[in-house]
């Protein structure tokens, strides 16, 4: 299916800005089940990556147990199953940990403004008080202990942007990412956020769901959701280059740095050298500055 086509589907039944997503597991109660909490992440994934789903909820994603006062819940969204074993795989991981959002939508990198959209949509349906939403893809690793340091010092009623590395490009007209004069004129993007990690207040997700019902719809996800409805529903980006991206982790830059990716050495692995050091911290420290 052409993202073309789908598009107009989409505007001829959406009267809402919850839009017309169907989703084959849902979770509604998902943020309702947990008390307090301060960050809802949505984790791009899909069925077959099994693997990088696990190794985040050994990781970042199960910082709430350490009792430290970070209040976070994780979400994975996935598209369709491709077939019997995928859907018992989804359904049987769902099970397990009733953390899969899975949307009726097929898998192909170039429905992933749609998966995105029925994402922030269903967190404005079931997360909308909960005060802060992340996006993260599979393959990062998140200092959580220093984002939720960062959150903090925000107060997410007054603030107005996007906070992420910002990225700047030209449109492609060729290879994987060519997008067609058709779908977008332009010859370049406006400012948008690598889809690593981007975290933004909740209560602006409406504004970007509206957005989308105006906008012209492009299936580059980053560039849409950041760049395009960002710009049309007037929320800003604020720009941290040196606090998101790596692929190396380093001790040095723990503390510095609040996510990797692609990290060639096991996630778990730099998951623990985090954790070291917030506990060598603490430790020097003392318990009130904790």
């Amino acid at each position: 299916m052409k993202p073309r086509n789908m598009l107009h589907k989409r505007s001829d039944q959406s009267s809402s800005i919850s839009g017309p997503y169907k989703y084959l597991i849902e979770e509604s109660d998902f943020c309702q089940r947990r008390q307090n909490l301060e960050i809802i992440a949505y984790v791009h994934s899909s069925i077959s990556r099994v693997k990088k789903r696990n190794e985040t909820r050994h990781t970042w994603a199960a910082v709430s147990s350490y009792n430290v006062g970070i209040f976070l819940g994780v979400i994975y969204v996935v598209g369709r199953a491709k077939n019997a074993y995928e859907d018992q795989i989804i359904r049987d991981e769902s099970l397990q940990y009733h953390d899969i959002v899975q949307v009726d939508i097929e898998e192909d990198y170039h429905l992933l403004s749609y998966k995105s959209l029925a994402a922030l949509s269903w967190i404005h349906l079931h997360c909308s008080e909960i005060p802060w939403t992340i996006h993260v893809d599979d393959d990062v690793v998140i200092d959580v202990f220093l984002l939720s340091l960062n959150l903090r010092d925000l107060n997410a009623s007054d603030v107005e942007y996007f906070y992420c590395n910002i990225m700047y490009s030209n449109v492609m007209r060729e290879g994987k990412w060519a997008v067609d004069p058709r779908d977008y004129s332009s010859e370049k993007y406006p400012a948008f956020c690598s889809g690593l990690m981007w975290f933004i207040p909740t209560r602006l997700i409406p504004r970007l769901l509206y957005a989308s019902q105006e906008a012209p719809f492009l299936w580059i996800d980053d560039v849409y959701v950041t760049g395009i409805l960002a710009e049309k529903a007037n929320i800003s980006l604020v720009d941290d280059p040196d606090g998101f991206g790596s692929q190396k982790i380093n001790r040095k830059d723990i503390g510095r740095l609040m996510s990797w990716h692609a990290i060639k050495a096991d996630r778990r692995q730099c998951w623990n050298d985090i954790v070291k050091h917030y506990r060598e911290l603490f430790s020097a420290t003392g318990p009130t500055n904790s």
